[in-house]
């Protein structure tokens, strides 16, 4: 377990543009998928409760690792 440990820290280091965009992207992608679940799944009556729309996550996921998180990093 602490090989794969170092191994990732190593990678963090050593790759610090890929690491960003990666985090980024997480943490972008999880905040639209808890947004959606609060004001379509928790809040709203049984009666009226939508699905998930995983198509807009994608598309949150590509743009927060491909075009926001290089922005940020430079």
């Amino acid at each position: 377990m602490s090989r794969l440990i170092s191994g990732v820290r190593s990678a963090f280091r050593r790759y610090p543009f890929v690491t960003n965009s990666a985090i980024y992207g997480g943490l972008y992608v999880g905040a639209e998928y808890s947004q959606q679940y609060l004001s379509k799944r928790w809040l709203p009556p049984a009666a009226e409760q939508e699905d998930i729309d995983y198509a807009t996550i994608g598309r949150y996921a590509v743009m927060g690792t491909a075009a926001y998180a290089p922005s940020l990093y430079f």
